[in-house]
Formats: structure tokens, C-alpha cells, sequence
């Protein structure tokens, strides 16, 4: 603490010492500006359930008070394998960014090729491809006592789950776990496993780097779980698209509240524009006690 402190103090003489150097003006022109299209769209194969999308405009560097700048009269598309199947059209939501699929369904043919192709008046037209990935059943997930050793060296209960890898390269899941006597709460998870990687909000990101083809059992941690307890996993097969961009959008939270960070860049898959669109596949699996 003390140490803690001495740096704290040492850090502000240092900052107090050099008022000056912060007052130096850089004269530079930034970069043209052009609008552009910022998606974020997370579809499931789920029977019977519309898909949405929230479409947005970035914003200048000069407009820090535009918060949100919606985008409501686009066209966007929907190709199956090269086919038009349907439309992402404006809801009737309060979110005035929103945008739902015109019939459900619509993301359901495994290994097809799903290509979004979004149009609106004075911006640049966008899209953006995905293939949706097969469902992987969860084998196993068990409730274990004492599994894992914190970061403080305390012991935690936690889970062991256990899937088939699919035998190609390039595989990589999201997986979540509910607490089901507290309505839609999500158990926050942990991991010291190498492949694992626990995001801010409770997920859990896993690659198969290492693993192709065979059963393996992850383990994770949680500080609320105990063997009383109901809990449902649900296991998101996902393109590396997503996974890429989760663990950018992690980094760049990080780096808002870490002073000496280095600048992060948030991955995008939509091409003449910004953002995400993801197609996954999910199953489910309950521990009961």
C-alpha cells in the first residue's frame, strides 16, 4: 500500500512539474472524414425467434456530443449462399437504431454462406459475410468442489465442461452459464485455463488452438456457485470474426481504465463500413443438483 501510494505521489510531482509541456499546441489537419455504416449484429440459429441489428453512423472527432446517430431508412439484405431470402427492416422499437429479420428462421442452414448488404441515402453501401457454424453438443458439465486456485491463492468451486471438438482448425466457442433460481442472471465464470479467456461480463471465449477432433473438458471457476445451486451452460459455436472482435472490445475497456496502456483498435469484419456481424450456433446443458 505504501508503495502503491510513493508511486501515486511520485506520478502527480511529475505531472505538476510539467504543466508547461502540456500546454504545446500541435498543428496538424486530421484525416477526411467520411460516413460510414457501424453495425452490430449477433444472429443465432434459434427456431422461431426474429434476429436484429443495430445500424449506427460513426462520428467525427469534432462531434463529442453526438452520442448516437441512428440510421433509420436503410435497405439491408439477407443472401442465402447467394440468394436474397429476406430483409433486416426498421422495428417499431423505442431503440430508433434497431432493425429486425422480416420472418424468423431465417439463419438456419448450417455451412451456408449468410451476406448482409446494407444500403442508405448519402452513406457508403457496406456488407458483410458469415457462414454458420454447426451446433457442438455439450458431453458433460459438472459441478465441482474446490476446483480451482483463485489469483489469491484461495480455493473456489467451480465447473468442468466437457464438448467434442470439431475435427477442423479454427474453432472457437462462447460459453455462458445462468444461475436458474435468479431470473436471466448470468454466473460470472473464470478460467486459468490457456485457452479460456474470461471476458468483463461473465463470458467465457474458448479456442480450440491445440485441440482439433477430440473430447476436452474446460475448467472454470465461480465465486457464487455451490452444490445447492441449479445452473444452465449454453455453449455458442462462433466464427473467429466474433471472437476476435470480443477480445478487442475486452482490450479496449481494459485500456479506458489502464493509464499507461497502449492505443487499442476494435476488429470489424463489415467491409466499407465498421463493426460486427456474427452468425453462431448454440446448445444447452443443465447441472441440477
Amino acid at each position: 500500500m505504501l508503495r502503491t501510494i510513493s508511486l501515486l505521489l511520485f506520478s502527480a510531482l511529475i505531472f505538476s512539474g510539467c504543466e508547461d509541456a502540456f500546454t504545446t499546441v500541435i498543428d496538424a489537419d486530421p484525416p477526411p472524414f467520411t460516413r460510414k455504416m457501424v453495425v452490430h449484429s449477433y444472429c443465432e440459429d434459434t427456431p422461431d425467434t426474429p434476429q436484429k441489428l443495430y445500424l449506427e453512423t460513426n462520428r467525427n472527432i469534432f462531434d463529442a456530443q453526438d452520442q448516437s446517430l441512428p440510421i433509420t431508412d436503410a435497405t439491408i439484405e439477407i443472401l442465402e449462399d447467394g440468394l436474397v431470402v429476406g430483409q433486416f427492416v426498421h422495428g417499431i422499437s423505442p431503440a430508433q437504431n434497431e432493425y429486425v429479420t422480416s420472418q424468423d428462421n431465417l439463419f438456419s442452414k448450417v455451412g451456408a454462406e449468410y451476406m448482409i448488404r446494407l444500403r442508405a441515402p448519402g452513406i457508403p453501401d457496406a456488407e458483410s459475410r458469415q457462414f454458420l457454424p454447426a451446433p457442438v453438443q455439450i458431453a458433460d458439465a459438472l459441478y465441482v468442489e474446490d476446483l480451482a486456485v483463485d489469483e489469491d491463492g484461495d480455493r473456489v468451486n467451480g465447473f468442468k465442461v466437457t464438448f467434442s471438438d470439431l475435427p477442423e482448425e479454427g474453432n472457437y466457442f462462447l460459453l455462458e452459464c445462468y444461475d436458474l433460481s435468479i431470473p436471466d442472471y448470468r454466473l460470472p465464470l473464470e478460467s486459468t485455463d490457456p485457452y479460456v479467456r474470461a471476458l468483463g461480463d461473465g463470458f467465457i471465449l474458448i479456442s480450440d488452438a491445440g485441440n482439433n477432433g477430440f473430447d476436452q473438458a474446460f475448467e472454470m471457476y465461480a465465486y457464487q456457485a455451490n452444490a445447492s445451486g441449479d445452473y444452465e451452460f449454453i455453449l455458442y459455436h462462433i466464427s473467429r470474426d466474433l471472437y476476435q472482435y470480443l477480445l478487442s472490445i475486452d482490450k479496449h475497456i481494459n485500456n479506458d481504465i489502464d493509464f499507461f496502456s497502449e492505443p487499442s483498435f476494435v476488429s470489424s469484419n463489415i467491409e466499407n463500413g465498421l463493426g460486427i456481424f456474427s452468425l453462431s450456433s448454440k446448445t444447452r446443458k443443465e447441472v441440477r443438483k
